[in-house]
């Protein structure tokens, strides 16, 4: 069994989730407050952490964000705890979504990862990061988008995503050589990580296509990020020509919203179909699903 700790402001839930946690064997720790929780993630050394979206001192999802910013808690497992139960349902299920079963598969999740970093360190990074950018690749962002599904569905808040692509591409490359195309890549690389909160997952998702992932955020505010970064780009590709010849730079956006009954596959494929409406009705430009 496993070391659990539990962040939880009201102490009767926090007591029901704890009594169910020690029924299945785990070892738990108990914090009423999110710097009580940061504190013991680094202290208690959990192998997992239960948190409440809502605290007195901090929400959920601010804890969250500094969890992953910091190298001594990044790789604990964070799954959001239920609102409060309805009449007959247990402690541990909303929404259908039961989350013993949920922490099981974190847990086992935790332990692949940890096997393939203790094997070789390097190697995990190398994985779930793409080279050219440093952004998180394909695999990881597929990997974050069904954890922050699942934890949609389970009523941990809202999220949105927006799939974005630079508009022609190949013409960069072809025109200007890849060298040239690769400084684009990282560039817009690096202006998606300055649009996104420090929480946002921001991908490489193939070729010159990037993902992000916007747990927390509803689909008026996604589009304002999109929008937001659609501005950016003509902007950046100005900077980058200094006045002189260079390649000018636009961007397409698909941006969507997670809805009841939605799966990570569908609601990626929602984004992509407002991204191809973007490109076809003049490209630079947001379409929302």
């Amino acid at each position: 069994m496993a070391r659990v700790l539990v962040v939880q402001a009201d102490e009767q839930r926090r007591a029901n989730v704890v009594a169910d946690l020690r029924a299945e064997g785990h070892d738990v720790v108990e914090a009423s407050s999110a710097d009580h929780g940061v504190a013991a993630a680094h202290d208690a050394e959990p192998e997992i952490i239960l948190l409440d979206p809502m605290l007195p001192d901090r929400s959920g999802y601010e804890v969250y964000a500094a969890l992953q910013r910091d190298p001594d808690t990044v790789a604990i497992p964070v799954l959001f705890l239920p609102g409060r139960r309805q009449p007959g349902q247990t402690s541990f299920q909303s929404g259908g979504v039961d989350l013993v079963t949920r922490l099981g598969l974190a847990l086992r999740t935790k332990s692949l990862h940890d096997e393939l970093r203790l094997g070789d360190p390097r190697l995990r990074t190398a994985v779930l990061t793409d080279s050219l950018t440093g952004l998180a690749n394909r695999r990881a962002a597929e990997e974050r988008l069904r954890l922050a599904s699942d934890l949609a569905r389970a009523g941990a808040g809202p999220l949105s995503i927006v799939l974005t692509d630079l508009d022609g591409f190949a013409a960069v490359n072809d025109q200007w050589g890849y060298a040239v195309g690769d400084h684009v890549l990282q560039a817009f690389a690096g202006l998606l990580h300055e649009s996104c909160r420090g929480d946002d997952t921001i991908a490489r998702f193939e070729g010159e296509a990037f993902l992000l992932v916007l747990s927390g955020t509803k689909l008026d505010e996604a589009w304002h990020v999109a929008e937001r970064v659609r501005e950016r780009t003509v902007a950046l590709g100005a900077v980058m020509q200094g006045g002189a010849a260079g390649p000018a730079l636009s961007a397409s956006f698909g941006v969507a919203a997670h809805g009841p009954g939605d799966t990570w596959d569908g609601l990626l494929s929602r984004a992509a179909d407002a991204l191809q409406r973007a490109k076809r009705t003049g490209r630079n430009r947001c379409e929302v699903a």
